[in-house]
């Protein structure tokens, strides 16, 4: 529940790029791929000392930045199946 809590940050974003790959023509993998390359970017950012001070709440709870980027990266998983799904239904 508290990755989710976290990833309740990224969700308008991922959305809203996972409808526009969508509409350009992209196939579900290189969504996928993309989005893992996004997120491993994003990943990075809290390689900083600075920047890992966010995510201590999450830290005081068990989870750690690795844990909680995979889990991150499974709710974008089925986020972009629902989406992708909704697409084939309109279209």
């Amino acid at each position: 529940m508290l990755a989710f809590l976290y990833y309740k940050s990224l969700l308008l974003v991922s959305a809203i790029l996972n409808i526009v790959l969508f509409f350009i023509g992209f196939s579900f993998s290189t969504v996928l791929t993309i989005k893992l390359i996004l997120l491993g970017f994003y990943f990075l950012r809290f390689l900083d000392i600075q920047s890992k001070r966010e995510l201590i709440f999450y830290q005081n709870f068990g989870l750690s930045i690795v844990h909680l980027f995979f889990l991150s990266f499974v709710f974008d998983v089925i986020l972009t199946f629902l989406i992708r799904w909704l697409f084939f239904l309109w279209s």
